[in-house]
């Protein structure tokens, strides 16, 4: 959480609504496609607050929009190429 810049009532939040697990892999996630990108785009990345990021994206894993297995695998499959 703190390698992100995420407050702690962003992992609170998170830990609360998808589980442990769930936060600990879209802290993960968010770090390597924070990471992915600015290797990508020479530096610069579209993540400004990966902190927010992170709290936006444990809400819409809970509500269902973003399935974090199916993220993954996406990520997996465009780093293999």
């Amino acid at each position: 959480r703190a390698s992100l810049g995420a407050h702690e009532s962003a992992w609170a939040e998170a830990v609360e609504e998808i589980g442990t697990v769930r936060a600990a892999i879209a802290v993960i996630y968010t770090l390597q496609l924070y990471e992915d990108d600015v290797a990508k785009n020479g530096g610069e990345s579209r993540i400004k607050n990966p902190g927010g990021y992170f709290r936006a994206l444990a809400r819409m894993v809970k509500t269902g929009k973003i399935d974090l297995a199916v993220e993954l695998l996406a990520m997996r499959r465009r780093r293999m190429a």
